[in-house]
C-alpha cells in the first residue's frame, strides 16, 4: 500500500515484476532481459513502452513535485539489520544533515510543510530477484535507490506526520507464470504515457496533472 498512489499489488519473480496500481489506474510491467516498462491501464485498456532506463512514473514524480523535490533524490544511508515480515531486511535512513537541510529551507518557504524531513527504508536482498526488479519498483514510485527489494519506505514531514511510500502488507509465495507479464491482445498501444489515462470523461484533467501541453 502507499499513501501517495493507493493500494498496489505486486507480482514478482526472479526475472520479471507486475504492479498493479487499483487508486490510479496506472499499472506497470517489465520482465527479462529488461529493456522496456510497460505502462498501462486495466481502465483505459491502453499502454505504453518506455525504455528501462529512461522509465520514471509520471504520477510520482508529478506529486514528489508538488513538494518542490523528487523523493528519489532523498539521501540515504545504511543503519541495521532487522526481521520484517519474517524477512532479513537491511534498514536506511536519510542522514541528519538532510533534515537540518530541509528544516532550513522550510524556515525560508522554500519548500511546503508536506515535503520530507526524514526517511526510513527497507529492503530485502534474499528474495532471489535480478536487482532490475526492485530498481523497477522503485522507478515507478519514485523511491531512493536501495540495493534489494523494497518493502518499506515512509518519510516524516515538517508537521512530524508520517507517510508511507511504501508499506508491504503481505509476502505470499506463488507460482508466476509467464502469462502473468503479458497484456491482452485487446489492449491499445499509445505513444505517449498522459494517453494511457486519457478517456472522453477526463482529458482536460489527466493533462493538466501530467503537465501535458
Amino acid at each position: 500500500m502507499s499513501q501517495l498512489i493507493g493500494d498496489i499489488s505486486v507480482t514478482s519473480c526472479s526475472n520479471g515484476i507486475k504492479v498493479i496500481n487499483h487508486k490510479k489506474g496506472m499499472s506497470m510491467l517489465t520482465k527479462s532481459p529488461f529493456n522496456e516498462i510497460t505502462l498501462f491501464s486495466d481502465h483505459t485498456k491502453k499502454y505504453c513502452l518506455i525504455p528501462f532506463d529512461n522509465f520514471r512514473c509520471p504520477l510520482n514524480r508529478t506529486l514528489s513535485a508538488l513538494n518542490n523535490g523528487l523523493l528519489s533524490d532523498t539521501p540515504i544511508e545504511p543503519k541495521s539489520d532487522k526481521t520484517y515480515l519474517q524477512q532479513k531486511v537491511q534498514v536506511f535512513e536519510s542522514p541528519q544533515s538532510f533534515a537540518v537541510k530541509q528544516i532550513r529551507r522550510f524556515k525560508v518557504r522554500d519548500i511546503p510543510g508536506r515535503a520530507a524531513k526524514n526517511l526510513i527504508a527497507y529492503c530485502s536482498k534474499d528474495l532471489n530477484q535480478d536487482p532490475h526488479v526492485g530498481l523497477a519498483l522503485e522507478h515507478f514510485l519514485g523511491l531512493p535507490h536501495m540495493p534489494g527489494m523494497p518493502l518499506f519506505v515512509e518519510f516524516i514531514d515538517m508537521a512530524d506526520d508520517r507517510n508511507f511510500c511504501l508499506k508491504t502488507l503481505k509476502l505470499t509465495k506463488l507460482t508466476v507464470s509467464d502469462n502473468s507479464f503479458k497484456l491482452p491482445a485487446s489492449f491499445q498501444k499509445v505513444a505517449r504515457v498522459e494517453e494511457i489515462m486519457i478517456n472522453e470523461d477526463n482529458s482536460d484533467e489527466i493533462k493538466m496533472m501530467m503537465g501535458s501541453h
